[in-house]
C-alpha cells in the first residue's frame, strides 16, 4: 500500500486503545472504549479481472483493503500502487491518487464508519458515480468501481461485514492433509503412507455430478403440468489443512470432509516441509471458527473416534468417524465416500446416507474382509437414528419440467473451485455461475501425470523438499530404474499443489531435448551452439521464461540430465544457462535429476546439494508391489514368488508386506522400483 499519502500519526499511541468524544449534554470530555470497524472491502466475486491479475492483487496486498489494519486509520489508493498489477496501458488513463479510505469516529461508543473520499476518476459506489473530494460512508454490501475501462474490465469490491459470516449450506469444504513425515516417539522422522487425494476428490466430484443429474417424477393430481424433484446446486471447495489456515477456510461451512492420516489420539496437518502437525482431540475446539454453521463432519482417517467425538462435544450434530484401534484403507474410504454423499446430494436423510454407504462397503470386491471393514465405520453421536433419520442437508427442489431432460449439462448442478482459488475462506468465493464438466481438474498446473500407486518414497520427497529450500540447486542421484525422475515429479506435484499460486512449479524432460540438440548437429552442418541455442529458446517459452523474472516459477526441475557426461561443451551451454537463471532470479531452486554427479566446468562448481535415490526397503518394495497389483494374491502368484501361503487366514496390508518380502523372487528385485513393477506384470500374466 501507498505511504505517500498517510498523514503523520500525531498522537496514534492515545488512539490506539481509547478515542475520545465529546458529549454536548455534559460539555466535558468522555472516554468511551474503542471499537474496531466491521467493514473491509474484498475484491468482488463479479470482478472480470484475470485470474493472473488478481492474484497479482493478492501479492499487492490489495485483494482485501482493510483500514484496520493501519495505525492511522487511513489507506491510499493510486495508480503506483497497482504498477505491479497492471501494464503501463492499462494504467494509462487512471490517475495519481483515485481515492483514499479513512475511518470516522461515531458517537455513543458505536464502531467507526468506514469512509471513501474519490480524488479523480469515476468512483462508482452501486453503479452510481460519486462526486470526487467529497466523503460517502459506506454499508455492508456496497459495491465499489474504483477504475472501469472502456473495454468494459473493471476492478470492482463489495464491502463485508466481518462480523456476519454467510453460511455456506450447499457447499461441501475438503480438507486434506497429507503430510509425508512424522517424528516416531525417539524423535526420528519416518514416512508417512501415501495418500491418494487425488481421487479422493475426484471420485467425491464424479459422485455430486452423477447425484446432480438425478430426476424423479411427481406426481400430481392435474395430468397437465409435471413436475420433478432435481438436487439443489453443491458447489466443492479443496484445501489443505494447516494450522494458520484452518480456522479462516472452514468459516461457515455446513459439511466438512477430512482426509487425511490419524490414530486414536490425535489426526495430523501438514507444515510447509511436509511434517505432520497432531491435532488432538483438545485442539479442535481452537480450530474451529466461530459462529459454528457445521451440521456435518466427516473425518476419513484411522482411528478417527476420538476426534470425530471432539465435534460431538462442540455442538455438530452429525459426525462420521473410524472406531479406535482401526486401520483404514484408501479403497474403503473413497468407496464409502462415494456412496455415502451420492446419497447426501440426492436428498437423503444423514441416517439412511450412512446406511446405504456401510452397506456397500460390505461387499466391497477384492476387499479382505469388507463386512469387518463396513463396521470400522460409526456415525456419531451413537444411538441417535431419530436424530439423524430427520436430517437432510442438501434438500431437493420441485421444479416443472420446462427444460430439455436430454441436456446433461442444463440439468448439471455441481460447481468445483481450482485450488488455487479454493485457499481462500469460502465466503470469500462465488461458485461458478455455469455448470462445471463432470472431470474438471480441481489440480490444475501443467506438470506430467506421476505414475499411479508412485508411493513409499515420503521420507525421500521430504529430504528433497528440505533440500530445495534450502538450496538454490539441487542434483538428484542414482542408478537407472531407482525413481529419480518420479521423486522428482511427484514432489513438484506436492509443492505446487501447495503455492499461492499455480505453476510456480515446473518439470522439464531435458533429457529428450538434449539427444536431438545431439542428433540435429551430427545429422546438419549447423553449429551446437546454434542448435542448442534454437532449442533453448523452446524451453524458455514452454517453462515461462521468456517473461520477466518476477513471473517466473519459483521451482523448475530438469530431468534426465546424463547426456551432459559425453559432451563438455554442451555441458557449458547448459551450465551457463542455469548460472543465468539463478542470477536474473534469486529465489529460484533448481533440480536436475542424473544417475551420476556432473562434473561442472566453471560457475557451478561445488555449488549446491547432491542428494543420492537410493533402493526401496524391501517391505515398502512389497507394498508397492500390492499397491500396483490392486487385489489380494492367488495361489498361482504364490508359486511364481515361491512364497507358502501364510497359515494366519487374514494378514493386514502391513503384515502381508513383510511376508512378501521373504520372497526369494521379490528379493532378487533389491528394492529397485523399476524390477518390482517388472514383477508386478508377470504377477498379472
Amino acid at each position: 500500500m501507498r505511504r505517500a499519502h498517510e498523514p503523520e500519526p500525531e498522537s496514534v499511541a492515545l488512539a490506539k486503545y481509547k478515542r475520545a468524544h465529546l458529549d454536548p449534554s455534559m460539555e466535558t470530555v468522555s472516554w468511551v472504549s474503542w471499537k474496531p470497524c466491521p467493514l473491509y472491502l474484498e475484491l468482488h466475486r463479479d470482478c472480470n479481472l484475470s485470474l493472473e491479475h488478481k492474484e497479482k492483487l493478492r501479492v499487492e496486498g490489495l485483494y482485501t483493503i482493510d483500514v484496520m489494519e493501519k495505525a492511522q486509520g487511513f489507506v491510499g489508493l493510486g495508480r503506483d500502487d497497482l504498477a505491479n498489477v497492471f501494464d503501463p496501458v492499462w494504467l494509462r488513463s487512471v490517475g495519481r491518487m483515485i481515492c483514499h479510505f479513512t475511518l470516522q469516529l461515531c458517537p455513543l461508543g458505536r464502531p467507526p464508519a468506514l469512509v471513501i473520499t474519490p480524488w479523480k476518476g469515476k468512483v462508482l459506489i452501486n453503479n452510481q458515480p460519486t462526486p470526487n473530494h467529497l466523503s460517502t460512508t459506506l454499508h455492508a454490501g456496497d459495491e465499489v468501481i474504483l477504475v472501469k475501462k472502456s473495454n468494459g474490465t473493471e476492478l470492482k469490491y463489495v464491502v463485508v461485514d466481518r462480523t456476519k459470516q454467510p453460511t455456506m449450506d450447499a457447499t461441501i469444504g475438503v480438507v486434506f492433509a497429507a503430510p509425508l513425515v512424522e517424528f516416531n516417539p525417539d524423535g526420528v522422522k519416518i514416512a508417512l503412507p501415501e495418500l491418494d487425494f487425488r481421487n479422493e476428490c475426484l471420485v467425491l466430484q464424479k459422485c455430486l455430478h452423477e447425484a446432480s443429474r438425478h430426476k424423479e417424477p411427481v406426481l400430481t393430481s392435474s395430468g397437465d403440468r409435471m413436475f420433478v424433484r432435481v438436487p439443489r446446486p453443491i458447489h466443492l471447495l479443496v484445501h489443505f489443512a494447516t494450522k494458520q489456515s484452518f480456522q479462516a477456510w472452514s468459516r461457515g461451512l455446513q459439511v466438512l470432509h477430512f482426509s487425511g492420516h490419524g490414530n486414536d489420539h490425535c489426526v495430523y496437518f501438514e507444515d510447509n516441509s511436509g511434517v505432520a502437525v497432531p491435532i488432538t482431540p483438545h485442539e479442535v475446539a481452537e480450530l474451529l471458527p466461530t459462529p459454528l454453521t457445521l451440521k456435518l463432519v466427516f473425518v476419513a482417517s484411522c482411528a478417527s473416534e476420538n476426534i470425530a467425538q471432539a465435534f460431538v462435544a462442540l455442538g455438530v450434530p452429525h459426525v462420521v468417524g473410524t472406531k479406535c484401534n482401526t486401520e483404514l484403507e484408501d479403497k474403503a474410504a473413497i468407496a464409502f465416500t462415494r456412496r455415502f454423499y451420492d446419497a447426501l446430494a440426492q436428498g437423503t436423510t444423514v441416517q439412511k446416507a450412512f446406511d446405504v454407504a456401510k452397506n456397500f462397503v460390505a461387499s466391497l470386491p477384492n476387499t479382505r474382509n469388507p463386512d469387518q471393514v463396513a463396521h470400522k465405520f460409526q456415525l456419531l453421536p451413537e444411538g441417535r437414528r431419530d436424530l439423524h433419520g430427520s436430517a437432510v442437508l442438501f434438500p431437493v427442489d420441485e421444479v416443472e419440467k420446462c427444460l430439455d431432460l436430454s441436456d446433461p449439462f442444463e440439468w448439471s448442478q455441481v460447481s468445483v473451485v481450482p485450488m488455487d482459488e479454493s485457499s481462500q475462506s469460502p465466503e470469500s468465493l462465488s461458485p461458478p455461475s455455469s455448470p462445471t464438466p463432470p472431470l474438471y481438474d480441481v489440480f490444475p498446473n501443467k506438470l506430467h501425470y506421476v505414475r499411479p500407486g508412485f508411493g513409499y518414497r515420503n521420507l525421500d520427497m521430504h529430504h528433497l523438499v528440505v533440500a530445495i529450500h534450502d538450496h538454490s540447486l539441487v542434483t538428484l542421484t542414482g542408478p537407472e530404474g531407482i525413481g529419480k525422475s518420479q521423486l522428482a515429479l511427484a514432489t513438484a506435484w506436492y509443492l505446487d499443489l501447495r503455492q499461492t499460486k499455480r505453476d510456480n512449479v515446473r518439470f522439464c524432460r531435458l533429457g529428450g531435448i538434449l539427444d536431438c540438440v545431439f542428433n540435429e548437429t551430427s545429422m546438419s552442418c549447423e553449429s551446437l551452439e546454434h542448435v542448442w541455442a534454437r532449442h533453448l529458446e523452446g524451453i524458455e517459452a514452454s517453462l515461462g521464461l521468456a517473461l520477466h523474472p518476477d513471473m517466473w516459477p519459483n521451482i523448475i526441475m530438469f530431468d534426465g540430465c546424463d547426456p551432459l557426461h559425453h559432451h563438455c561443451l554442451l555441458r557449458q551451454y547448459v551450465e551457463d544457462f542455469v548460472c543465468r537463471l539463478l542470477a536474473q532470479k534469486n529465489d529460484l531452486h533448481i533440480v536436475l535429476t542424473v544417475r551420476t554427479p556432473l562434473v561442472w566446468l566453471h560457475h557451478l562448481d561445488g555449488v549446491g546439494h547432491v542428494m543420492e535415490v537410493r533402493p526401496l526397503a524391501m517391505v515398502d518394495g512389497a507394498k508397492l508391489l500390492q499397491k500396483e497389483l490392486n487385489r489380494p494374491l492367488k495361489l498361482a502368484d504364490y508359486d511364481l514368488l515361491e512364497l507358502p501361503i501364510p497359515t494366519t487366514p487374514s494378514l493386514s496390508s502391513d503384515d502381508m508386506a513383510k511376508w512378501v518380502a521373504t520372497s526369494r523372487v521379490f528379493q532378487a528385485t533389491r528394492g529397485v522400483p523399476m524390477h518390482v513393477l517388472a514383477l508386478v506384470d508377470r504377477l498379472k500374466l
